[in-house]
C-alpha cells in the first residue's frame, strides 16, 4: 500500500477518526469525580556567568561564549477546579490522528511531562534532527522517522556504555568529557530523559517538508562535543545536533510544545519515548477515573440499565432515563387525527366517521 504524501498526511489529521464518539468504541460510566487543573510552573531565569574567559570548579580555564543560566525552579501545585456529575459517554478513539482526541491527549502529555521534568530535574533540551538533503533525497519523509529513532537508539546505548564506564572508574576511551560542567564526574541521580517525535514543518536551506526532528529532555548536562564525537565515529545518521547547556526543557513545553502542526507524524510512529524511570500515560483517558464501568459497542440501553442493576446494584444517571424516554417517544409512529390544522397546530378535531 503506497504511503501517504505529508500533505496527506497533515489533511488525514485535521478529521476525526472514523467512529469516535459515536459509541463504535463502546460507552462508558463515569461515576461522580473532581476534575483537577494543574498549575502550569513558572520558571526564571538567572544568569550566573558573564561571557568570556573564567575558572570552573577545578580551576582549569574556560572560555564561555553564552552567559550559564541557574533556574529557579518553582514548584506547581493543583487546584481542585470543579466536581462533575455521574455520566454515561461513548468512548473515543484515543488516536493522536484524530482531532477531536487529540487536544486532550496534548493536555494531559504537558501534565505529565511537567510532572516527570521537575521530579527528575530535566534541565537540559537537546534537539537531533535527521540529515539534510543528501540524506532527505534519498528517503522519504516517512522513513525519516524509523531511521533517527533507530540511531537515537545506538546514541542512547552509546550515553549507557559511557555512565558504565565512569561507575566502574574504566579507561575513557573518548577524547572529550562526558558532560558540561561536571567533566567526567556524575551527578547523584541516575539518568533520565523524555524524547518527543516531531515534524518539521519550516525546514530551512530548502529541505524539504516533514521530515523527523526530536525533542530530548534530559537531567545529565551533556557536553555537545562528547555527543558529536560519538555521532561521527558510529557514523549515525543524525544531522544537526543542538544543545543549550543548563537551559531549562520547561522553556520548550511552555511555548512550542503544544504547537499542533508539529503533531503530523507517521501513523507508526510513536508521539514520545522515555527512559524506563520515567511515566507518561496520556492515552489511558476515562480509564484513570476510579469506579468507572467500560461496556462493549453492543450493549444497549437495556443490557447496560440490567448490568448495572444486577451486578453493581445501582442504576443509570437520571438524565439517560429522560434521554430514552424522548427516543423511544419520538421514534413511535405517531397517529395523524383528522380535522383543521393551523400553522401546523390541530384547531378543531371532526368526529370520526362511523363504519
Amino acid at each position: 500500500m503506497e504511503k501517504p504524501s505529508f500533505t496527506e498526511l497533515k489533511e488525514l489529521y485535521q478529521k476525526p477518526s472514523l467512529g469516535c464518539g459515536t459509541g463504535y468504541y463502546g460507552k462508558i460510566l463515569l461515576p461522580q469525580h473532581t476534575t483537577t487543573h494543574v498549575i502550569k510552573p513558572i520558571t526564571n531565569y538567572i544568569p550566573q556567568k558573564p561571557r568570556g574567559f573564567y575558572h570552573d570548579k577545578k580551576g582549569d580555564l574556560r572560555y564561555e561564549d553564552k552567559p550559564t543560566i541557574l533556574i529557579k525552579k518553582n514548584k506547581y501545585d493543583f487546584e481542585e477546579n470543579y466536581t462533575e456529575s455521574e455520566q454515561l459517554l461513548n468512548l473515543n478513539c484515543d488516536c493522536w490522528s484524530c482531532v477531536k482526541c487529540r487536544t486532550h491527549l496534548k493536555n494531559k502529555l504537558f501534565d505529565n511531562a511537567i510532572r516527570e521534568v521537575n521530579y527528575h530535574h530535566m534541565a537540559n533540551h537537546m534537539i537531533l534532527t535527521f540529515p539534510g538533503q543528501n540524506f532527505r533525497s534519498t528517503f522519504t519523509y516517512n522513513e525519516s522517522y524509523t531511521i533517527l529513532s533507530q540511531e537515537i537508539h545506538k546514541l542512547n546505548r552509546r550515553i549507557t556504555y559511557a555512565i558504565t564506564k565512569l561507575k566502574e572508574k574504566k579507561a575513557w576511551p573518548y577524547q572529550h568529557e562526558f558532560l558540561y560542567d561536571y567533566g567526567n564526574t556524575l551527578p547523584e541521580y541516575d539518568y533520565a530523559y523524555i524524547r518527543f517525535t516531531r515534524s518539521q514543518n519550516n525546514p530551512t536551506e530548502n529541505n524539504p517538508i516533514g521530515y523527523c526532528h526530536d525533542h530530548i529532555g534530559t537531567n545529565y548536562p551533556f557536553n555537545i562535543r562528547w555527543l558529536n564525537e560519538v555521532i561521527q565515529k558510529n557514523n549515525m545518521k543524525i544531522g544537526y545536533t543542538f544543545i543549550t547547556e543548563n537551559n531549562n526543557f520547561l522553556n520548550y513545553l511552555q511555548r512550542d510544545f503544544l504547537t499542533d502542526e508539529e503533531y503530523v507524524i507517521p501513523l507508526h510512529a510513536r508521539h514520545y519515548n522515555t527512559s524506563e524511570n520515567v511515566h507518561l500515560n496520556p492515552s489511558q483517558g476515562f480509564l484513570n477515573n476510579d469506579g468507572s464501568i467500560v461496556f462493549s459497542k453492543t450493549a444497549n440501553f437495556e443490557t447496560i440499565d440490567k448490568n448495572l442493576w444486577q451486578k453493581h446494584n445501582q442504576m443509570l444517571p437520571f438524565e439517560e432515563y429522560i434521554k430514552q424516554f424522548y427516543t423511544v417517544t419520538l421514534t413511535k409512529p405517531q397517529k395523524i387525527l383528522s380535522g383543521e390544522y393551523v400553522n401546523g397546530e390541530l384547531k378543531k378535531l371532526l368526529p370520526e366517521k362511523k363504519r
